[in-house]
């Protein structure tokens, strides 16, 4: 079977550090665990000595997360590793196996601001094969994208800017309307998806980044109407009051998902692990959900929460990270989402009524 997929965005995708260890006690700083007991013999940048290198993804004991546990933990005396169970502890060697695959990653990566070009021709996977295809460029973090009935393409622009191709050209004027945003580190306009029912009534869903007061921010839902290149009669369908808007401007989430007459969102956890006070198990607090309402932000009166005194009444789901990825299957209807470990352990989740995801 042929694909073929059509490249839409040029931009960086960029993984943060957030709030998804606070469960699991701190250690030293893993830097220079690896200086002190690694690098005499796997080299200073891992690059190998004495012992082989960590970067080049070749593992004589295996490279798995599990196998690197059993080296660190039990070594290989016979060959020159010796054991380290009784010198770093569990929380340490976790860090340990994440900071190695880190470097290992970065080793093959880009470096920021190296430009490649796009590969020519058909390419194969394991499974299909594909072209990619340049449809715009010259976007300044190109964050969500949504089609339009008669073909345009939206896109969001984390710098706060909805902007349009048409016939494979980038318009030049940005959509006017489009609330202000906080552009700050992770913050900015995110998720943009088209109702529907747009060709009828062409509501435009938006996720952002709203500025509070003394450098605080939280993830906001907005819609508004697209004629004539604006937005018109905004409403706001999710927000918090600015008063219990978080500090920082990291893990706003956030996407959006139309199923029926419900529409999914989620939320970032909104903190980082030095001083996260695990929001996302909080019910309470939109903070670290997948959230469900109806289109124009009513609250279903089947969501799971709905009666418990005191928890959010649109949360769907919790105990999410920062999840910037969220999909209807269009065969059963079934709920996915993706979001960012801290240093790696992205996760990908079938997201199921009332469920906690850690």
């Amino acid at each position: 079977m042929h694909f073929q997929f059509r490249h839409v965005l040029t931009g960086t995708l960029v993984g943060f550090l957030g709030a998804g260890s606070y469960a699991q006690p701190p250690g030293r700083d893993v830097t220079k665990i690896y200086a002190d007991f690694c690098s005499g013999c796997h080299g200073a940048q891992m690059e190998g000595g004495k012992a082989e290198s960590l970067l080049d993804n070749v593992w004589r004991h295996g490279g798995d997360h599990a196998s690197l546990m059993r080296s660190i933990r039990e070594g290989y005396p016979e060959l020159g590793m010796p054991a380290f169970g009784a010198t770093i502890n569990d929380a340490e060697a976790n860090g340990l196996i994440a900071y190695i695959h880190e470097m290992a990653t970065r080793n093959v990566e880009p470096r920021v601001g190296e430009e490649k070009s796009l590969p020519e021709g058909v390419q194969h996977s394991e499974e299909h094969a594909y072209r990619i295809e340049s449809v715009a460029e010259g976007l300044d973090v190109p964050w969500s994208l949504t089609f339009l009935p008669d073909r345009r393409i939206l896109v969001t622009e984390r710098v706060g800017r909805l902007r349009v191709i048409e016939n494979g050209r980038l318009n030049p004027e940005p959509i006017g309307g489009v609330p202000r945003v906080v552009v700050r580190d992770e913050a900015g306009l995110m998720s943009v998806v088209a109702d529907p029912d747009f060709a009828h009534d062409p509501w435009v869903y938006l996720t952002l980044s709203d500025p509070g007061e003394g450098e605080t921010a939280m993830t906001k839902l907005v819609r508004g109407r697209l004629r004539d290149g604006q937005l018109t009669d905004l409403q706001t369908i999710f927000s918090i009051p600015r008063e219990r808007y978080p500090k920082g401007y990291v893990l706003f989430g956030s996407r959006i998902a139309f199923q029926g007459e419900y529409l999914f969102f989620s939320v970032g956890e909104r903190g980082m692990e030095e001083g996260t006070t695990g929001q996302a198990q909080n019910l309470a607090v939109p903070n670290g959900k997948i959230h469900r309402i109806f289109h124009d932000g009513r609250i279903p009166p089947d969501n799971p929460f709905v009666d418990r005194p005191g928890a959010f009444p649109s949360i769907w789901a919790y105990g999410v990270r920062n999840p910037q990825g969220l999909a209807i299957d269009p065969r059963n209807g079934e709920l996915w989402e993706t979001e960012h470990g801290p240093r790696g352990g992205d996760e990908l989740n079938h997201i199921q009524r009332g469920r906690n995801y850690g």
